[in-house]
Protein backbone atom coordinates (compact mmCIF):
# COMPACT_ATOMS: atom_id res chain seq x y z
CA UNK A 1 0.00 0.00 0.00
CA UNK A 2 2.74 2.46 0.51
CA UNK A 3 3.53 2.81 -3.13
CA UNK A 4 0.35 3.50 -3.77
CA UNK A 5 0.03 6.76 -0.80
CA UNK A 6 3.38 7.94 -1.98
CA UNK A 7 2.05 8.34 -5.68
CA UNK A 8 -1.65 9.64 -4.32
CA UNK A 9 -0.20 13.22 -4.45
CA UNK A 10 0.87 12.69 -7.86
CA UNK A 11 -1.79 11.34 -9.39
CA UNK A 12 -4.03 14.11 -7.46
CA UNK A 13 -1.52 16.64 -8.78
CA UNK A 14 -2.22 15.10 -12.71
CA UNK A 15 -6.01 15.16 -11.68
CA UNK A 16 -6.00 18.64 -10.43
CA UNK A 17 -3.76 20.02 -13.20
CA UNK A 18 -5.97 18.75 -16.65
CA UNK A 19 -9.19 19.54 -14.87
CA UNK A 20 -11.77 22.05 -15.96
CA UNK A 21 -12.38 25.29 -13.78
CA UNK A 22 -15.96 23.43 -12.69
CA UNK A 23 -15.21 19.67 -13.57
CA UNK A 24 -12.27 17.59 -14.07
CA UNK A 25 -12.29 15.45 -17.59
CA UNK A 26 -12.52 11.94 -17.46
CA UNK A 27 -8.89 10.30 -17.47
CA UNK A 28 -7.55 6.68 -17.47
CA UNK A 29 -4.81 5.52 -15.69
CA UNK A 30 -3.24 2.00 -16.66
CA UNK A 31 -2.17 0.11 -13.35
CA UNK A 32 -0.46 -2.83 -11.90
CA UNK A 33 -1.76 -4.85 -9.37
CA UNK A 34 -3.76 -2.89 -7.10
CA UNK A 35 -5.81 -5.02 -4.46
CA UNK A 36 -9.57 -3.85 -4.09
CA UNK A 37 -8.38 -1.59 -0.57
CA UNK A 38 -5.83 0.37 -2.78
CA UNK A 39 -8.56 0.62 -5.39
CA UNK A 40 -10.85 1.89 -3.41
CA UNK A 41 -8.58 4.59 -1.71
CA UNK A 42 -7.36 6.06 -5.13
CA UNK A 43 -10.92 6.02 -6.44
CA UNK A 44 -11.96 8.50 -3.68
CA UNK A 45 -9.04 10.64 -4.03
CA UNK A 46 -9.29 11.15 -7.70
CA UNK A 47 -13.01 10.24 -9.02
CA UNK A 48 -12.53 11.48 -12.61
CA UNK A 49 -9.76 8.65 -12.91
CA UNK A 50 -11.00 5.49 -14.08
CA UNK A 51 -8.07 2.79 -13.74
CA UNK A 52 -7.40 0.02 -16.02
CA UNK A 53 -5.73 -2.74 -13.69
CA UNK A 54 -3.37 -4.76 -14.46
CA UNK A 55 -4.56 -5.94 -17.79
CA UNK A 56 -3.66 -8.46 -20.28
CA UNK A 57 -1.19 -6.57 -22.99
CA UNK A 58 -3.44 -7.26 -25.63
CA UNK A 59 -6.32 -5.63 -23.28
CA UNK A 60 -4.04 -2.60 -22.49
CA UNK A 61 -3.27 -2.29 -26.01
CA UNK A 62 -6.50 -2.26 -27.52
CA UNK A 63 -7.25 0.54 -24.73
CA UNK A 64 -4.14 2.70 -25.61
CA UNK A 65 -5.93 5.74 -26.67
CA UNK A 66 -7.67 6.19 -23.88
CA UNK A 67 -4.62 6.05 -21.12
CA UNK A 68 -3.98 9.62 -19.81
CA UNK A 69 -1.17 7.68 -17.65
CA UNK A 70 0.33 5.00 -16.85
CA UNK A 71 2.46 2.64 -14.62
CA UNK A 72 6.13 2.39 -16.37
CA UNK A 73 6.36 -1.02 -15.93
CA UNK A 74 3.10 -1.64 -18.45
CA UNK A 75 4.69 -0.01 -21.05
CA UNK A 76 5.86 -1.42 -24.14
CA UNK A 77 6.86 0.17 -27.62
CA UNK A 78 3.67 -0.64 -29.17
CA UNK A 79 1.75 0.56 -26.23
CA UNK A 80 3.44 3.71 -26.10
CA UNK A 81 2.87 4.05 -29.75
CA UNK A 82 -0.64 3.77 -29.87
CA UNK A 83 -1.08 5.95 -26.67
CA UNK A 84 -2.02 8.83 -28.22
CA UNK A 85 -2.93 10.81 -25.22
CA UNK A 86 -0.39 9.26 -22.59
CA UNK A 87 0.80 12.45 -20.83
CA UNK A 88 2.25 10.99 -17.77
CA UNK A 89 4.47 7.65 -16.83
CA UNK A 90 4.56 6.91 -12.75
CA UNK A 91 7.76 4.80 -12.04
CA UNK A 92 7.59 3.12 -8.85
CA UNK A 93 11.45 3.47 -8.49
CA UNK A 94 14.62 6.43 -8.15
CA UNK A 95 15.97 4.96 -11.27
CA UNK A 96 14.46 5.47 -14.50
CA UNK A 97 16.90 4.50 -17.03
CA UNK A 98 15.41 1.05 -18.28
CA UNK A 99 12.10 3.04 -19.32
CA UNK A 100 14.23 5.23 -21.46
CA UNK A 101 15.22 2.57 -23.29
CA UNK A 102 11.90 1.88 -24.32
CA UNK A 103 11.24 3.06 -28.32
CA UNK A 104 9.15 6.49 -28.21
CA UNK A 105 9.65 7.68 -24.69
CA UNK A 106 12.62 9.51 -24.49
CA UNK A 107 11.74 11.33 -27.57
CA UNK A 108 7.96 12.03 -26.52
CA UNK A 109 8.11 15.27 -25.33
CA UNK A 110 4.22 15.33 -24.26
CA UNK A 111 5.23 12.77 -21.66
CA UNK A 112 6.29 13.69 -18.37
CA UNK A 113 8.14 10.48 -17.07
CA UNK A 114 7.95 10.51 -12.79
CA UNK A 115 9.61 8.61 -10.11
CA UNK A 116 10.15 7.85 -6.33
CA UNK A 117 12.96 9.61 -5.70
CA UNK A 118 13.39 9.89 -2.41
CA UNK A 119 10.08 7.84 -1.23
CA UNK A 120 12.03 4.52 -0.55
CA UNK A 121 15.52 6.59 1.34
CA UNK A 122 13.94 5.94 5.37
CA UNK A 123 13.36 2.32 5.06
CA UNK A 124 16.48 1.51 3.29
CA UNK A 125 18.34 3.66 6.16
CA UNK A 126 16.34 2.24 8.61
CA UNK A 127 17.73 -1.85 6.65
CA UNK A 128 21.56 -0.61 6.43
CA UNK A 129 21.17 0.58 10.25
CA UNK A 130 19.91 -2.61 11.48
CA UNK A 131 22.21 -5.17 9.05
CA UNK A 132 25.52 -3.19 10.34
CA UNK A 133 24.21 -3.45 14.01
CA UNK A 134 23.21 -6.99 13.64
CA UNK A 135 26.52 -7.95 11.52
CA UNK A 136 28.68 -6.05 14.01
CA UNK A 137 26.85 -8.14 16.99
CA UNK A 138 27.33 -11.16 14.88
CA UNK A 139 23.16 -11.63 15.35
CA UNK A 140 23.68 -14.02 12.67
CA UNK A 141 25.84 -16.34 14.19
CA UNK A 142 23.82 -15.85 17.66
CA UNK A 143 21.12 -16.99 16.28
CA UNK A 144 22.60 -20.37 14.57
CA UNK A 145 23.89 -20.94 18.08
CA UNK A 146 20.73 -20.32 19.83
CA UNK A 147 18.53 -22.41 17.14
CA UNK A 148 21.44 -25.46 17.50
CA UNK A 149 21.65 -24.98 21.39
CA UNK A 150 24.73 -24.03 21.95
CA UNK A 151 26.64 -21.44 23.83
CA UNK A 152 29.87 -20.33 21.87
CA UNK A 153 32.18 -17.77 24.17
CA UNK A 154 34.15 -17.32 21.59
CA UNK A 155 31.81 -15.51 19.37
CA UNK A 156 32.31 -11.79 20.08
CA UNK A 157 30.90 -8.35 18.78
CA UNK A 158 33.19 -6.42 15.87
CA UNK A 159 34.33 -3.03 17.71
CA UNK A 160 34.79 -0.48 14.71
CA UNK A 161 36.51 1.98 14.97
CA UNK A 162 36.68 5.29 13.39
CA UNK A 163 39.67 7.24 11.89
CA UNK A 164 39.19 9.69 14.83
CA UNK A 165 38.90 6.87 17.68
CA UNK A 166 42.31 5.04 16.15
CA UNK A 167 45.54 5.57 17.98
CA UNK A 168 47.76 7.89 15.90
CA UNK A 169 50.05 6.48 13.35
CA UNK A 170 53.00 8.55 11.38
CA UNK A 171 52.17 8.44 7.33
CA UNK A 172 55.19 7.84 4.85
CA UNK A 173 54.90 11.29 4.17
CA UNK A 174 55.66 12.74 7.26
CA UNK A 175 58.42 9.85 8.36
CA UNK A 176 59.96 10.22 4.92
CA UNK A 177 60.04 14.15 5.88
CA UNK A 178 61.78 13.16 8.89
CA UNK A 179 64.68 11.35 7.82
CA UNK A 180 65.39 13.97 5.55
CA UNK A 181 66.13 16.40 8.26
CA UNK A 182 67.39 14.06 10.56
CA UNK A 183 70.02 11.45 8.77
CA UNK A 184 70.73 8.02 10.81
Amino acid sequence: MSHVRNSLTILLLLSCTIACAQSAPRLTYLSGRLDAEELAELKTIAPNVDFLVDPAPADALARAVEIDGADAHMLDASLLAAAANLRWVQAWSAGVDRYLEIEGLRENDRIVLTNMQGVHGPAIAEHVFATVLALTRRLPQLAAAQRSGDWDRNVTPIIILSNAMQPARPSFASVHHCKQHHPP
